[in-house]
């Protein structure tokens, strides 16, 4: 019993000491991919959620408005709490004895792949009424593909200001950086030039930034909340690619392209531990 107890009060000591950390920081991350997907077996993950503000949720796009289920998870270290994936909690069309009236399998690249408006509008919510402190919100999308977070937070209607910095390894419309997140360098770049070039346009600005002695306490002086988002590639993941990329029942990398996928997932947990989860 004293060993149970002692271990309860060391949890929650620990959960004091990251939620304190966060409050002082305001800096939050996303990972969204796939339910089924194999990024969940994966070292760098599961250590992530050890953490005890880190959840893994999942949802279904069809509560959404999707005419289609695509069940998808977000690992996060935000109080979102989305609806159960169907059919478990059934989505409005099944609810009314209807069904989903088109599969996953048929849909167009842009249909398959971006998340719901008012599913990346909860999560922004959600980022929101965490820090009713903050002055302004930046959301760094570090993989904007067909721009699900910058076009959802656009046709938001915010008290106080969010803006979204987007990154893709391929130049599209709405894209501000084209930067390849397979380098380590590359995401250590990525989270300061999101914030200059979103802030730093103007002489007062520039000034703040000049005489900061990091960005961290540039964000800190001007009260500005940061979710950093990462839909990371799901190909080599994906339960459909069968054993193409990764051994069977496990995420084993068998291919160059899921090495790869695993550097990028490694480097993203790593940034992640060390400037969002650090107490």
């Amino acid at each position: 019993m004293m060993l149970k107890d002692g271990w309860v009060m060391k949890k929650r000591k620990w959960v004091a000491l990251v939620d304190e950390a966060q409050k002082e920081r305001m800096v939050d991350f996303s990972i969204e991919n796939p339910a089924a997907s194999k990024l969940k077996m994966l070292p760098v993950i599961e250590e992530l959620l050890k953490n005890p503000i880190v959840k893994r949720k999942t949802t279904s796009y069809c509560h959404y408005g999707a005419p289609f289920r695509k069940n998808t998870a977000f690992i996060t270290s935000l109080p979102f709490d989305p609806p159960k994936p169907c059919p478990s909690m059934p989505c409005r069309s099944l609810a009314s004895g209807g069904e989903h009236l088109e599969g996953v399998q048929g849909q167009k690249l842009q249909a398959k792949y971006s998340i719901p408006r008012d599913l990346v509008q909860e999560l922004v919510t959600a980022f929101m009424r965490k820090y009713p402190q903050a002055k302004r919100f930046l959301i760094i999308d570090c993989f904007s593909g067909f721009g699900s977070i910058k076009n959802a937070v656009e046709s938001m209607k915010p008290s106080r200001p969010v803006c979204v910095f987007s990154n893709d390894k391929v130049a599209r419309k709405g894209v501000d950086i084209t930067l390849d997140m397979s380098s380590d360098v590359n995401l250590h770049l990525l989270f300061p030039f999101a914030v200059l070039s979103t802030y730093g346009d103007n002489e007062q600005e520039r000034e703040l930034i000049t005489k900061s002695e990091s960005v961290f306490e540039y964000l800190k002086k001007t009260s500005t909340a940061v979710l950093f988002h990462a839909s990371i590639p799901c190909q080599t993941y994906s339960t459909a690619s069968g054993s193409c990329h990764r051994a069977s029942g496990s995420a084993e990398p068998l291919s160059p392209t899921a090495q790869r996928h695993d550097r990028i997932t490694e480097h993203i947990c790593g940034w992640i531990q060390a400037n969002v989860l650090a107490i």
